[in-house]
């Protein structure tokens, strides 16, 4: 019986699973899988930019049918700028919870489901910081833009719901003078102007 080695096996039990494309970051910690992905000829190795678009990859491919999504990425811990670095990953972990919220909220409640959508601030305000000061792109010119206009816009819309506030039903526009609000009672008229009589059925 010929000998495997580590990266080997992963592959060969993989395609037995029925796992036809990998979505991974190569690494140093991975060469022995990336090996062996690459002399299992049934497996098609993708490479991404970054650990959450793996996992993003592999859902959208299993979603649109293409089978079961596999993400590979580097264990453990990054030299390049943990702490920064560990914010990203903070960020996308609570991403993932708010968005598990949806198909929860009949369990949890909606009032822990709309504590739980606050988490979005923290979200972007983390994503915002890892991207500044961990992100490749921040020196080009086009970045601090982008980032300003993205923060600027969170700002904006924070600001105005806390300052707008809430009308009847839940919306938090005025009502137009053009067309009648939900308290209004529109009766039907006949084109000589008489209001017809309520129907009883």
């Amino acid at each position: 019986m010929a000998r495997l080695s580590g990266g080997e096996a992963l592959a060969k039990q993989l395609a037995r699973e029925g796992i036809r494309v990998v979505f991974g970051l190569p690494g140093v910690q991975l060469y022995g899988a990336i090996a062996g992905l690459r002399d299992e000829p049934s497996i098609r190795f993708i490479t991404a930019r970054h650990e959450q678009a793996t996992t993003y990859m592999a859902d959208g491919y299993a979603r649109a049918g293409g089978g079961i999504g596999a993400a590979l990425v580097v264990p453990g811990l990054v030299p390049y700028r943990p702490f920064w670095t560990a914010l990203g990953v903070v960020a996308a972990e609570l991403m993932v919870l708010v968005y598990a919220s949806f198909s929860l909220r009949r369990r949890i409640g909606t009032r822990m489901w709309r504590r739980l959508h606050w988490l979005t601030y923290a979200v972007f305000g983390l994503a915002t910081v890892h991207g500044l000061a961990a992100g490749t792109d921040t020196s080009r010119p086009w970045a601090l833009p982008f980032y300003g206009a993205a923060v600027g816009a969170v700002l904006a819309a924070a600001g105005w719901r806390a300052l707008v506030p809430p009308t009847q039903g839940g919306s938090r526009h005025g009502a137009s003078r053009d067309r009648p609000n939900a308290l209004h009672r529109v009766r039907p008229v006949r084109p000589d102007g008489a209001a017809l009589a309520p129907s009883r059925r």
